[in-house]
């Protein structure tokens, strides 16, 4: 890095620790520290694979002050929201220009100037990266996407384990932590902190190994004795265990609304159902909101986006009913999440199907039937 450059950067860095208008830019400043800047020929602007800003630097001394500081932040909002780990088997051109209108939006609330070759659009404002991308895909077969910006591309690690994603992910939590904090310390931060805050702890449970311990998703398939569909039943004598493969399939998911659950464990479960999507990719996620009784029920195939909870409900806490609406019609249900507070003692005696309790009680005794775990909200 030429000394002029070097210059530069350390002034951005200047500029956005001492954040005179008080926007809440030191927030991006403590995740630049940690990002280190790299020269490389084959990039034509700038870019990211999550831990380093790579960049050319006869590109970025065209850049004024103020979009140098909207170009680096950038990059390192790319690490704050994971989009190197979160891009799964999607287009990388169309997550890139998904993960740019989510970020770009959310700097220009911080009062940053944006280039103007920049992606922006304010009908994707508060919308995640996934949302943005299903959005686009709906439009594929159409001249309405747009081209990829030049620079801010985010280029993952594909050869990445999952214990290293898993790994990355804690570090970068801890990272924006801090980074919270020490925004905080000095009495503001990001217009659109709740968000930023919302995607790096949209969940606390490990699905993954939920996957393998509960499920059995890590076996390519094995023999079930679950019950038959009871209108099938005519057609056979007995029946047999039959072949069925250990991935999650149809996955129900009961979230308690009931007058003991706060909105913010409310909230909170919006992040598991997220989780749940990604990275057990179910076939499909059939949510019953509910708490003494079935209050609405949503059905999401895989890809689908969980944007949001329809949740209604106030009442009292009891789970029966959304089981009895389960075997009354004789739903496919391959495992069953139920997230809540515990704050009932009504359990079935019976299930056919692998069955995980989520409890934002830390202090919930474990079940007569299925398994626990805890999320501290």
């Amino acid at each position: 890095m030429e000394r002029d450059f070097k210059t530069k950067v350390s002034r951005s860095n200047v500029r956005l620790m001492v954040d005179k208008e008080k926007k809440g830019w030191g927030f991006y400043a403590s995740i630049l520290f940690k990002m280190p800047m790299v020269e490389k020929d084959d990039i034509d602007t700038m870019a990211t694979d999550g831990k380093s800003i790579f960049f050319n630097e006869e590109w970025s001394n065209t850049l004024t002050e103020e979009e140098l500081d909207f170009v680096r932040c950038h990059e390192g909002m790319h690490r704050v929201l994971r989009h190197h780990l979160r891009i799964q088997d999607r287009d990388s051109n169309l997550w890139n220009i998904a993960t740019d209108y989510a970020i770009n939006s959310i700097l220009k609330k911080s009062g940053m100037k944006m280039p103007k070759d920049g992606l922006y659009d304010a009908k994707y404002e508060g919308m995640s990266a996934e949302s943005i991308y299903k959005a686009i895909m709906q439009n594929a077969d159409t001249r309405e996407v747009p081209m990829p910006c030049e620079w801010g591309q985010v280029k993952p690690n594909e050869s990445m384990t999952e214990e290293q994603i898993k790994a990355e992910e804690n570090i970068i939590r801890a990272e924006v932590t801090m980074a919270v904090q020490g925004a905080k310390d000095v009495g503001n931060l990001p217009s659109d902190i709740k968000s930023i805050i919302q995607e790096i702890e949209r969940s606390q449970v490990d699905w993954s190994s939920v996957i393998r311990r509960v499920v059995g998703g890590d076996q390519p398939e094995d023999y079930t004795y679950r019950r038959p569909n009871r209108r099938a039943l005519h057609c056979f004598d007995m029946y047999n265990p039959s072949t069925m493969k250990m991935s999650c399939g149809d996955v129900a998911v009961w979230v308690d609304t009931s007058g003991s659950v706060s909105t913010k464990e409310k909230q909170h479960a919006l992040g598991e159902l997220q989780a749940i999507a990604e990275d057990m990719q179910p076939n499909s996620i059939t949510i019953f909101y509910g708490d003494a009784d079935v209050q609405n029920i949503e059905r999401y195939e895989r890809g689908d986006v969980i944007d949001q909870l329809n949740s209604k409900g106030g009442g009292g806490t009891d789970p029966m009913p959304i089981f009895k609406y389960i075997d009354d019609n004789d739903l496919n249900v391959d495992s069953m999440v139920c997230i809540t507070d515990m704050e009932f003692n009504n359990f079935p005696k019976h299930v056919d199907y692998p069955l995980l309790w989520v409890s934002t009680n830390l202090r919930a005794k474990k079940p007569p039937i299925g398994e626990i775990t805890f999320i501290n909200v």
